[in-house]
């Protein structure tokens, strides 16, 4: 999120007083997870006392030149830390933050394996052509992944919406192929 949005000051504050409430290690990592409303409240989700898996990290180093896993394993070690983390200012230098998109019930025909646009730093596919699902499970059924990089707020939702274009254009489901069984 941009410095400027008034909800970057709301969920780290949010974060600091949960923190407060729970047993924490002197020199750690945590990940949370919150729900935001439209009615612009804040539901806890989860927390946990580690690093948020990939391609968490991969935003982070982008936003804020700190590689998260690295600076978790030099904490616990006792060794230097990153200047960009012991100055940390919550400023990042670029927006940075992942989308997933979810798989479909059927048979995949086609799904690339190279995205085309240069602001997308990471991108992968969890699916092979001819893989077939016959019933999604949830949120963790994910045919690809992308770390999006922008300037800002509304250049990464824009650039979202491109990719989110981009993959419903260019992976191709058969929906029927149950039908035919």
């Amino acid at each position: 999120m941009d410095k400027d949005n008034p909800l970057t000051e709301k969920l780290i504050k949010y974060a600091k007083d949960l923190l407060k409430e729970f047993p924490s290690p002197s020199d750690g990592a945590f990940h949370l997870e919150v729900f935001h409303t439209k009615d612009d409240e804040i539901f806890f989700c989860e927390i946990a006392s580690r690093i948020a898996g990939e391609p968490f990290p991969a935003s982070w180093e982008i936003a804020f030149q700190i590689n998260p896993m690295h600076e978790f394993i030099n904490v616990q070690c006792g060794l230097p830390l990153n200047e960009n983390l012991i100055n940390f200012s919550g400023i990042p230098r670029k927006i940075a933050g992942s989308v997933a998109f979810p798989s479909k019930s059927g048979h995949l025909r086609d799904i690339k394996e190279k995205c085309p646009f240069e602001w997308v730093h990471i991108y992968k596919t969890f699916l092979k052509p001819g893989s077939t699902i016959t019933k999604t499970k949830g949120l963790s059924d994910v045919m690809c992944e992308c770390v999006i990089i922008a300037d800002n707020q509304n250049d990464f939702i824009n650039k979202m919406n491109i990719m989110a274009e981009w993959v419903e254009n260019s992976v191709n489901w058969d929906h029927s192929y149950f039908k035919k069984l």
